[in-house]
């Protein structure tokens, strides 16, 4: 299979600019960037299904295993992709054992493991290590049951759970968890759930629990302290296979948004809901734009998440459309599609400022809907940077937009204080309408702001010649009356009077 060529996109970086009025402080509303970019990448030596993709801790990408048009029933080639390398794409060492459908993760050392699959042997309980430093894989302990289409998490502790799967031979969906300690290289059965899961998910929570969600309306959680499985809250829906769960890792509990199809009456529908693990319950999130199974969703950098792709369930045609959801609003925006639909690929967050998806694999089929292909690589970039600090957008309290979708955190006011529609701490003093009875020069109000209340006249024999009363029944010259009445300054409040200065006196 030939590599594609010269057509690596460049995201184009928006700036962001905004003015702040010094006599009335007010957050412009930062327009969204709309340089957005999705473009055929160049492509690895071999386009992939059944793989895995795997983010290394220096920022490649490694992709091993999985199936190939062209390539052989041995195939055990793997490749790492570079960003913002000359040449982009480049082999690294061979698996030990050829397989597809099989499961990996980083380690907390940085070594990747990848256990099961399916191998042209049969072998489904191999595993092995890949070592980033090297280029090198070498076989570790093998799994106590085989399995493929199973889920590999890697635990708070350094171990990683495995959960489910089918059975090589069966198919058959596994009611089985097991252990791999990376400082033995051995396997351990864990304690079992209570549910077989095939295509399911497994998310490590804040909590260190692990979620495991798939096909029915029950499901469960693993805590790793007491290698013991806890009921969840049922689902407002049947979560089918080919959903995704994904954690809101900006969100204090870490909710968990899950989206996927759902049937009704034989309709398909969209569910897309979120689970809140320090209350084990469910809520629906905002309406989603389009409905699909075998997409990909991925937490950009600032806490909002890209869902890109899939098929439609009712016809199985793959489907190019992308859509972003904001926690901030509980909703939905819709983003430009993708340029190739597909379905049942890989997606890893390559870089930020702006965000840089990369998209590898997957299936897609002709308009006759009788041929299926293997799919290139893509880049997608949201095209936008986003605001990380309150100051660079002018607020000081609630969660105003960051600019690229998502929201930020600014905070609270002080006591006394409440966060007004522009997000600035407003004071909720209400000043006397009396302040200025008797008095003249720059007066407090009592609640922080200083009013104007008219010149000091001069008081002829009470004062010595030269000097006025001031404000505080003092004699003075205008010059001291001045500092004295406006000794303290507002602090970003509205003052409909004439600002203190020697003119006013």
């Amino acid at each position: 299979m030939s590599q594609l060529g010269g057509m690596r996109g460049a995201a184009a970086l928006l700036g962001l600019f905004m003015g702040v009025a010094c006599s009335s402080p007010k957050a412009e509303d930062p327009a969204l960037a709309s340089q957005e970019a999705r473009v055929l990448t160049t492509s690895p030596a071999f386009l992939r299904t059944g793989f895995t993709q795997t983010v290394l801790s220096d920022g490649r990408v490694l992709l091993a295993g999985g199936t190939a048009q062209g390539a052989p029933s041995d195939f055990r080639t793997c490749e790492l992709y570079t960003p913002g390398a000359s040449t982009v794409w480049s082999t690294t060492g061979s698996l030990v054992s050829a397989r597809h459908e099989h499961a990996a993760t980083r380690l907390s050392d940085g070594r990747v493991l990848v256990s099961g699959g399916i191998t042209p042997g049969g072998n489904g309980k191999s595993a092995e290590l890949y070592d980033p430093t090297t280029g090198l894989w070498t076989a570790t302990g093998a799994l106590q049951v085989a399995r493929a289409r199973h889920t590999q998490t890697l635990l708070p502790n350094g171990k990683v759970l495995v959960v489910g799967g089918d059975n090589p031979d069966s198919t058959q969906g596994l009611a089985s968890a097991e252990l791999f300690d990376p400082a033995t290289g051995t396997w351990t059965l864990a304690a079992a759930p209570t549910h077989p899961y095939s295509g399911h998910t497994a998310t490590l929570l804040k909590q260190g629990d692990v979620l495991v969600l798939g096909n029915r309306i029950q499901h469960e959680r693993y805590n790793p302290t007491t290698n013991a499985w806890s009921s969840v809250g049922n689902s407002n829906n049947v979560l089918a296979s080919g959903h995704s769960a994904t954690v809101l890792t900006k969100t204090v509990p870490g909710l968990v948004l899950v989206v996927g199809p759902r049937w009704v009456n034989d309709v398909a529908g969209q569910v897309a809901s979120l689970y809140d693990p320090v209350t084990n319950t469910w809520s629906a999130s905002g309406s989603v734009p389009v409905v699909r199974t075998g997409h990909a969703a991925v937490e950009l950098s600032n806490g909002t998440v890209l869902v890109v792709g899939g098929m439609n369930p009712a016809t199985g045609a793959p489907v190019t459309s992308a859509a972003r959801f904001d926690i901030g609003t509980n909703g939905w925006t819709t983003m430009p599609a993708l340029v190739r639909a597909r379905r049942d690929f890989k997606v890893s967050l390559v870089g930020n400022a702006p965000d840089q998806v990369l998209i590898n694999g997957g299936w897609t089929r002709d308009l006759s809907g009788a041929t299926w292909t293997r799919q290139p690589s893509e880049l997608y970039s949201t095209g936008c940077v986003p605001q990380t600090t309150c100051p660079a957008i002018g607020g000081q309290c609630g969660n105003p937009s960051d600019g690229c979708g998502g929201t930020l955190d600014c905070g609270t006011c002080s006591t006394g204080y409440i966060c007004n529609s522009q997000f600035m701490c407003e004071s909720t003093c209400q000043p006397n309408p009396a302040t200025c009875l008797g008095l003249c020069g720059c007066v407090s109000n009592g609640c922080g702001e200083i009013m104007n209340c008219g010149s000091c006249a001069d008081a002829g024999a009470a004062c010595p010649s030269g000097q006025q009363r001031c404000c505080d029944g003092n004699c003075g010259t205008k010059a001291e009356c001045l500092i004295m009445a406006c000794a303290s300054t507002s602090s970003q409040v509205y003052n409909p009077e004439p600002p203190c200065n020697g003119e006013s006196m």
